[in-house]
């Protein structure tokens, strides 16, 4: 099967590591697999790609561009006409909307990684952006979510039609033996993975520093990320943050911490709490949508309140070795892959039938 699958940017996020690591499994399998790429946003970082198999299209962006668009949307035009994939899935927002532009009579697939459909805009935005998302899910054949929250509030929102998605965990490459966490010397090490933007509350992540140094003697907050908002972490000298910025090699250092902490006012699946639980750190976190997909052995949810918070990171969970087993298991490339290629066949069976 001839695979072409379209990702915004690739940068440090969940999306371009699960299209990495779904590109690998693909090829691994046998199958004929194109990534197409666009360009970071300022002051991102990018995840390294394959020698092998990725494309980038000047013009493919986050922001709304319609000269970038245009561009983009040709230079995926040649790449279909060229490639002439069996199958187009799209990752995120910008793909989506170009990928169905140029999917004539090619099956078209969409991932939600999560969403900016609430939370992110004014209303008025967020309700226009909803109606954009309906139009699209209208045009796929197939959409898929990497969490059952994520999909449950898409049909909330009016985005999906009840029975119109299918869940499937993100891909995840995760070591066959991981570094488990050891005991920290002395003090308290906790981090905190994300971009430094509103979703992510950075300010939250301020009071709950707040709250482990006046708790805590010795203790360290490590915020792997950067973003607009970095200054809100810059300005406060007085806290015992360590701003280690965006960071490829942050699952080899994980075992160094006593737990990761979450502030976000809503996740997709976060694949850096996945990494966590799998080397044995736990997770701490509000009640939210994506991380109580995760709820389990491992992990913490609680009030979105600093002083709660803190004191969970104080005694967080053990993580059992069998959730650990579990989660290789449930995130391999090559077992979402083979379901992937499953559906994708009943895609091609019911295109050939329409064609007839």
């Amino acid at each position: 099967m001839r695979v072409l699958r379209i990702l915004t940017r690739a940068n440090l996020g969940g999306p371009a590591r699960q299209v990495v690591a779904l590109h690998e499994a693909f090829r691994q399998l046998g199958h004929e697999h194109l990534s197409v790429v666009g360009s970071l946003g300022d002051g991102e970082t990018e995840l390294p790609l394959p020698d092998h198999g990725f494309v980038r299209v000047r013009g493919l962006v986050t922001r709304i561009d319609p000269a970038g668009d245009l561009i983009a949307a040709n230079a995926l035009r040649r790449i279909v006409r060229d490639f002439r994939p069996d199958v187009i899935h799209t990752h995120t927002a910008k793909a989506g909307m170009l990928g169905a532009a140029v999917a004539r009579r090619v099956p078209l697939a969409h991932t939600y990684h999560g969403h900016v459909l609430k939370d992110y805009f004014g209303r008025a935005k967020s309700a226009a952006f909803r109606i954009i998302e309906r139009r699209l899910c209208r045009r796929r054949d197939l959409v898929t979510c990497v969490s059952e929250s994520c999909g449950r509030e898409l049909v909330e929102l009016g985005v999906i039609a009840p029975g119109a998605w299918r869940h499937v965990p993100p891909a995840l490459r995760l070591a066959q033996a991981p570094a488990l966490r050891h005991e920290v010397a002395a003090g308290l090490r906790i981090a905190w993975c994300g971009r430094l933007v509103p979703i992510k509350d950075p300010s939250l992540l301020v009071g709950v520093t707040e709250e482990l140094a006046r708790l805590v003697a010795r203790v360290e907050v490590h915020v792997f990320g950067s973003g607009p908002l970095s200054g809100v972490l810059e300005d406060r000298s007085d806290l015992p943050f360590v701003l280690r910025g965006p960071c490829p090699d942050l699952p080899e250092l994980l075992a160094g911490f006593d737990a990761m902490l979450f502030t976000s006012k809503r996740e997709g699946l976060p694949l850096a709490a996945v990494e966590a639980l799998h080397a044995g750190v736990p997770i701490v976190g509000p009640r939210v949508r994506g991380l109580l997909d995760l709820e389990g052995p491992g992990v913490r949810l609680v009030a979105r309140d600093a002083g709660a918070l803190a004191r969970s990171c104080l005694d967080p969970p053990r993580v059992p070795g069998r959730r650990r087993e579990l989660l290789r298991t449930t995130h391999d490339p090559c077992r979402i892959a083979r379901a992937l290629l499953e559906e994708y066949g009943l895609l091609r069976s019911t295109d050939a039938r329409h064609q007839v």
